[in-house]
């Protein structure tokens, strides 16, 4: 899946700093979130076309910054971890609307096992999952895309997966859900496959419905190349 305007990368560039307290650990920071060569699809001066092919509308850029707050607590060293997060941004997807999301998340860290496959010897794992939600506010008044403005539809989304770690690498495997209508998701991704068949709202006039907020299932391999400075 890609954004409607079609970027050709999404660049994050973010800072901040980090206190370690005993059993806690707070991170402040602010992030970036850049979308290079973006196009927009918009009845306006400069816009690719008037509309994507199913009437959805675009911004000419989509590029915002938010800042955040995490706080993570290890309850039981190595065993049992809880956090609160909180992210804000005054102009979501550079909409004009304010961004709120809250999250609390919980891991739980399990012995690990020897395989005894190849290079493949003991293997870490851990059980893990979020509950978030999300507040949006009021788009500015945009000609041709947000005309009048529109409140942005508020929405709780959580994830629950398991993950198996080995020396840098973590296979992390992972569903994802959220309580969004099919026709609200439409209004916060404007998804170019969306089709008709909703209930029509100021925000959704077609009633188009997209899937892109539908359950997921989600298999990552991820490499953390800091840890490596420290192999042996």
């Amino acid at each position: 899946m890609t954004l409607p305007t079609n970027p050709t990368a999404e660049v994050d560039i973010f800072g901040g700093f980090r206190v370690t307290q005993g059993p806690f650990v707070l991170d402040i920071g602010a992030m970036y979130y850049w979308y290079p060569r973006e196009r927009q699809y918009a009845p306006v001066p400069g816009a690719v076309l008037p509309s994507l092919p199913n009437g959805n509308v675009t911004l000419k850029d989509t590029d915002f910054w938010e800042v955040y707050g995490k706080l993570a607590w290890e309850v039981m060293k190595d065993k049992f971890a809880v956090g609160a997060n909180v992210y804000y941004s005054p102009s979501w997807l550079n909409t004009g609307a304010s961004g709120l999301f809250a999250s609390a998340t919980a891991k739980v860290t399990l012995p690990s096992f020897k395989l005894g496959i190849g290079l493949v010897d003991e293997v870490g794992w851990y059980i893990s999952g979020e509950a978030g939600y999300y507040w949006l506010g009021t788009t500015d008044t945009v000609i041709g895309v947000f005309q009048p403005a529109i409140n942005l539809p508020d929405y709780a989304t959580w994830n629950v997966g398991v993950a198996f770690t080995w020396k840098v690498a973590t296979l992390d495997l992972r569903y994802y859900d959220t309580n969004l209508s099919k026709e609200n998701c439409n209004v916060l991704t404007g998804d170019p496959t969306a089709g008709p068949g909703g209930v029509p709202s100021l925000a959704n006039p077609g009633g188009l419905q997209s899937k892109w907020c539908s359950p997921a299932f989600i298999a990552a391999l991820k490499f953390d190349l800091v840890a490596s400075q420290n192999l042996k």
